[in-house]
């Protein structure tokens, strides 16, 4: 009758005379994101009643609201995966649910950190944005993305008291039994600075386009649709259709003719665009871009909710000669 948060516990405390204390904390974090979905199901109560649709429903789950790169997800289920070949050892589920964990397989492309929203790309789009669609959802979307890296889930648990227009800042809180979780639970929660731009947007979003809906726990959400609150998919949808080239004004680069391109003239379809890119680009993009203006990668861990060592494997798009050049910025002072 073992319920997951004791299963987790009781294997980090078996592995930690194996794995360095680096590694028990990532599997912790990464396990409890499991641990929140279980929680959430009406038909989990205890690890036993694990079945591999579970396993697969989580797995969707957990690459939709997290927004994961291939390779995050892969990280994400190859954890679960050891985590679950435990269990069998212990008899805590039943024998071989182990093979039910997929994760995708990784090309040489897939664990890179070459596809960001670079700043120039990001004016394009913004500029675009706030002469034809001011203050629209998309406008507003894109806006927190660039300007402040969050991540999708995180955007999608803002709320309209979560908003100091007057003090410009967010407050991020992590609300699992409320439908929002954030990435690395409470260690997430925490406040982030806006520019004055981008509170005057959220100012005259939420004062005349916002829709004023209410989600199902009766929270009023910040990024609303006609149903409540936005859902990771839409802002997936957002950030495909605003990266395609063709609808930035420039020539297709993949020789394709926009009247008859599928992923052009349909933005559901966008995601097909090979230059379109997703939520989590943005972010990337974000965080190369505060390290170009040498923003120190202590102060960029903090507003990110990522560390340091993971900035410098995942995150800094920037390349050797930026590098070289801002550390002779350094130097020639000394």
């Amino acid at each position: 009758m073992t319920r997951p948060r004791e299963a987790i516990s009781a294997y980090l405390d078996a592995r930690r005379s194996e794995v360095a204390e680096s590694t028990i904390r990532s599997h912790k974090s990464r396990l409890g994101q499991f641990c929140s979905w279980f929680e959430q199901q009406d038909d989990l109560d205890i690890m036993a009643d694990l079945s591999p649709l579970h396993l697969t429903k989580y797995r969707s789950w957990r690459r939709d609201d997290g927004d994961l790169s291939p390779a995050s997800e892969k990280t994400q289920m190859d954890t679960l995966r050891v985590f679950i070949r435990w269990c069998e050892k212990m008899q805590i589920v039943e024998e071989n649910l182990s093979t039910a964990v997929e994760s995708p397989t990784l090309s040489s492309d897939d664990n890179s950190r070459d596809e960001y929203v670079s700043e120039d790309e990001a004016e394009i789009i913004l500029d675009r944005l706030d002469r034809f669609e001011y203050t629209s959802r998309n406008h507003v979307v894109t806006t927190l993305l660039w300007a402040t890296g969050l991540r999708t889930c995180s955007i999608r648990s803002l709320d309209l008291g979560d908003v100091d227009i007057d003090e410009e800042l967010l407050e991020l809180r992590h609300r699992p039994d409320q439908g929002t979780s954030l990435k690395n639970q409470y260690a997430s929660e925490r406040m982030v600075a806006i520019k004055p731009t981008t509170a005057a947007i959220l100012d005259d979003y939420i004062e005349h386009t916002r829709a004023d809906q209410s989600d199902e726990f009766g929270r009023d959400p910040l990024i609303t649709t006609q149903n409540g609150r936005v859902g990771s998919s839409v802002i997936r949808k957002h950030s495909y259709g605003l990266t395609r080239p063709c609808k930035q004004g420039l020539e297709c680069p993949h020789d394709r003719d926009p009247d008859s391109c599928d992923a052009a003239q349909c933005k559901s379809d966008a995601y097909g665009c090979p230059s379109s890119k997703s939520p989590h680009t943005w972010r990337r993009g974000h965080i190369t871009h505060l390290l170009e203006n040498d923003v120190p990668p202590e102060v960029v861990s903090g507003r990110a909710d990522v560390t340091p060592e993971v900035i410098a494997e995942h995150y800094d798009s920037r390349d050797e000669r930026t590098r070289v050049e801002q550390r002779r910025g350094y130097l020639d002072t000394i």
